[in-house]
């Protein structure tokens, strides 16, 4: 194994490699940057793979090398998903190591850097906000069988390229017909997000949140109970529903930036040029 921050392959040079967690196998895709310091990688939400980071990737590569994260069949238990998630960079190592993670695979990042204190620079959860009250209405997914209602509570008005909408709704429900799906989305229901985030913080990871005003999902986990601290780094894109790294890339390669370039681990500092975006203090909840 090379030392940290090590040669690497020329930028382009996409590869794609197995990581295999007590009999669970996830597909690592390595894309080579020209900064050889930094390790980003990216965890998809429930039902999607690598497909979903397709727009952002070529956006942020050149901050380091991006290794996207999906597992191989089925869905695999949090514990070996956080796991994954680590081993996906143990191999040529950068010495900074940052955790991006859509809804669910926000989740599994948050746990991933409790799980490894002081290996986690940052966490960047996209789909996700720090005062959610209960995940419980994550199993209200299983309830949903028809486009329609799959539209309404993720907020889906638009294609997810590159499958037309239709297609990609279509695939998502297939999927969470599945009995593996079902048991995972009953154990994430079952986390504490505020307990772990406060833990992967303790252990001085920056945990950095990007939401969609139009997300019914997380509208419903918030509850008349939410709360904010004053310095949460939490940023609401006006445009966007449950994901925005599809329905903006551009928008969230600006945002991951900002936060991988603003400040030092375990800070909350916010960049000085704001992104086009609201904050949640203005952002009325319904």
């Amino acid at each position: 194994m090379e030392a940290p921050g090590g040669p690497r392959s020329a930028p382009g040079a996409a590869s794609t490699r197995t990581v295999e967690i007590e009999g669970c196998r996830f597909r690592v895709r390595e894309h080579p940057g020209p900064r050889p310091g930094r390790d980003i990688v990216l965890l998809p939400p429930l039902g999607e793979g690598a497909l979903g980071w397709t727009r952002l990737v070529p956006a942020i590569r050149d901050a380091g090398r991006v290794l996207v994260v999906e597992a191989a069949g089925g869905a695999p238990a949090l514990d070996r998903w956080e796991r994954a998630a680590l081993a996906a960079a143990e191999e040529n190592p950068a010495p900074e190591l940052v955790l991006v993670g859509a809804s669910t695979g926000g989740i599994v990042a948050i746990s991933a850097a409790r799980r490894a204190p002081g290996r986690v620079r940052s966490v960047l959860a996209l789909a996700l906000r720090p005062d959610l009250v209960s995940l419980a209405p994550l199993a209200d997914l299983l309830a949903v069988r028809d486009l329609a209602g799959v539209r309404r509570l993720l907020g889906l008005s638009w294609a997810r390229p590159p499958e037309p909408g239709e297609a990609a709704l279509s695939r998502l429900l297939g999927i969470l017909s599945s009995e593996d799906l079902q048991r995972l989305v009953r154990e994430v229901a079952g986390r504490d997000v505020a307990a772990e985030i406060r833990a992967a913080r303790g252990a001085g990871t920056r945990v950095s949140f990007l939401a969609g005003a139009r997300d019914g999902l997380l509208a419903a986990c918030l509850g008349a109970g939410a709360s904010l601290e004053p310095d949460e780094d939490l940023t609401v894109l006006p445009d966007c529903a449950h994901y925005p790294q599809q329905e903006n890339p551009q928008e969230c390669a600006r945002w991951i930036l900002s936060r991988l370039a603003s400040s030092s681990p375990g800070s909350r500092e916010r960049p000085v040029e704001p992104l086009l975006a609201t904050k949640t203090s203005e952002e009325p909840r319904t």
